[in-house]
């Protein structure tokens, strides 16, 4: 369950959770190994998860298939911060990946999420790290490789 209180580890983005949410139909998640088999979510928050994988794009798929059409994703993750870089995504020595922001962006399209907006203005996040607001569209993803 989310609390949007100061301790939330969504401080600075609690306003992107609707007012009217059932918490049964919310999943949290920071890593794959966080996944349900199954279930139909309406919000999904996922703090990293794209950073803490060697499949991303087998993550993202996963989390479309544990939404329901029109849910929303509110994802936090890694970025490279040189705009120059925006377009790549560097595999870290932990095992995971960080895009650049175009990068994310084409990321979560693939998976059949459509980007609604970049989140974290005025927020405490750091300048390595995005937030967005993305929402499951009814394209299913171009690869549905499991990871």
């Amino acid at each position: 369950m989310v609390s949007k209180t100061a301790e939330t580890p969504w401080k600075g983005l609690e306003g992107e959770l609707p007012e009217d949410l059932d918490t049964g139909r919310l999943l949290e998640v920071s890593s794959p190994r966080e996944l349900p088999a199954e279930g139909e979510f309406e919000v999904v928050l996922c703090r990293g998860g794209i950073d803490a994988t060697a499949n991303p794009m087998a993550f993202l798929n996963q989390l479309w298939q544990l939404t329901a059409p029109g849910a929303t994703l509110l994802l936090e993750t890694e970025v490279l911060t040189d705009s120059r870089h925006s377009r790549l995504a560097r595999f870290v020595p932990t095992g995971g990946w960080v895009p650049g922001r175009l990068t994310l962006r084409w990321m979560l399209e693939v998976s059949g999420f459509d980007v609604e907006s970049w989140l974290g203005e005025g927020s405490e996040l750091p300048d390595s790290r995005a937030a967005l607001r993305a929402v499951r569209s009814a394209r299913e993803p171009a690869s549905s490789t499991p990871p």
